[in-house]
């Protein structure tokens, strides 16, 4: 692995990986971008060095190959990957020689995101929907299904269901039953920006951002903001 920022490059001891595997009990986030994170998460880099973010030009071959996933794979693991993957724009993955990049890395990459009309629940064969984040899960159990006991294997999951869909009548609403139960006896915090005064002092380009009018869709009054932030907390947790 490439350590971030740094030019040494560090190799984990893979004959210890296959028994005791590694816990990082600490992450930062090096970039406040989707697409910036994602590639630096795959490549251990900052993205002043791997230089990918929303429409640049694709993640180099180069960078995919000193992968953790690529690593691994070469290890003798088995991989995969199932959800969001993200280093794309708009909506295109932007990976340079992609499937070539990506049959290094990953054995199994299923890139579900489900950009759906019906937000986060996703509709099945007999005309019945369930929820993006249960879809996801019976995906992770089917490449589970089909390790072979004998190989170590490695999978990423990306659950995509936090992630707010922009154009979804409803946001940030979590599967029904298994979660109902947290936070409803907690108050969220209200945050900084919610006091109108912020927004007023802001400078015009701010006041007109996606990102206010996001806020307008999701927390604008503090009945919407208690629902949101606690469908967001509940599906994380879950």
């Amino acid at each position: 692995m490439r350590c971030a920022g740094n030019p040494i490059v560090y190799t984990p001891n893979m004959d210890n990986l296959t028994t005791r595997g590694v816990r990082f009990t600490n992450a930062l986030a090096t970039t406040p971008i989707c697409a910036a994170s994602r590639a630096s998460l795959l490549t251990g880099l900052y993205e002043r060095s791997h230089q990918f973010t929303f429409n640049t030009p694709p993640l180099r071959s180069e960078l995919t190959d000193i992968s953790y996933p690529g690593f691994l794979r070469l290890a003798g693991f088995y991989t995969g990957f199932i959800g969001k993957f993200g280093i794309e724009s708009n909506g295109k993955l932007l990976v340079e020689n992609e499937k070539q990049a990506l049959g290094k890395m990953f054995d199994v990459f299923d890139n579900f995101e489900h950009w759906g009309p019906n937000g986060y629940l996703v509709e099945q064969a007999d005309d019945s929907m369930k929820h993006l984040t249960d879809v996801t899960t019976e995906k992770v159990v089917d490449f589970l299904r089909g390790c072979n006991q004998s190989q170590p294997f490695y999978l990423s999951v990306s659950f995509n269901a936090p992630h707010a869909q922009d154009n979804a009548p409803q946001q940030y609403f979590w599967p029904p039953a298994a979660v109902d139960h947290l936070y409803q006896e907690v108050t969220m915090p209200n945050p900084v920006n919610s006091n109108p005064d912020f927004s007023a002092n802001s400078p015009d380009f701010l006041q007109q951002s996606l990102g206010r009018e996001r806020w307008y869709w999701r927390y604008d009054t503090a009945e919407k903001f208690q629902r949101m932030m606690k469908g967001l907390y509940r599906m994380v947790v879950e």
